[in-house]
């Protein structure tokens, strides 16, 4: 694997000249690019599932998480996405009803190397195990540039 050192809001070299579709459906779930377009849903999601999701990123997260800070992860989850350094999808279920988020975040110091997670909310916690196997299957599929996937995944 090639070592490379990055500007956090540059494109990541695995993804130069790649299109990463901002919507795709995965069987029964629908993937949209994650924008502060999303905050009152994203804010809703996460108080709801706030236990299942301590420490999903190993940071605390989402302990102390105000709507201004959310809105901000949220802006900068979307400018990664659009520059292809990194990608944040919201969960949706058929009727459009957000379940949870998706990520793909590739090592900041490193080609080839990628993590995979995603969290849905407690009111779709069942539904966790059938989106986890699409995605993961769709991220190692002719999509995508060949890369080690560190899967990280909470109900």
């Amino acid at each position: 694997m090639k070592h490379v050192r990055l500007d956090p809001m540059e494109t990541h070299p695995d993804f130069v000249g790649c299109t990463i579709p901002q919507e795709v459906v995965l069987g029964d779930f629908r993937l949209t690019m994650l924008t502060a377009a999303d905050l009152d849903d994203d804010m809703a999601a996460i108080e709801e599932s706030a236990a299942a999701l301590d420490n999903i990123f190993g940071d605390g997260w989402p302990r102390d998480l105000t709507r201004e800070k959310d809105r901000i992860d949220l802006e900068r989850h979307h400018r990664e996405f659009i520059v292809c350094r990194a990608f944040a999808w919201v969960i949706r279920d058929q009727g459009g009803g957000y379940i949870g988020c998706a990520y793909l975040r590739p090592a900041i110091d490193q080609c080839g190397v990628a993590r995979a997670a995603h969290w849905m909310r407690s009111a779709a916690a069942d539904r966790g195990p059938a989106f986890a196997a699409l995605f993961h299957d769709w991220l190692r599929g002719p999509d995508w540039p060949r890369m080690a996937l560190n899967i990280v995944s909470r109900p």
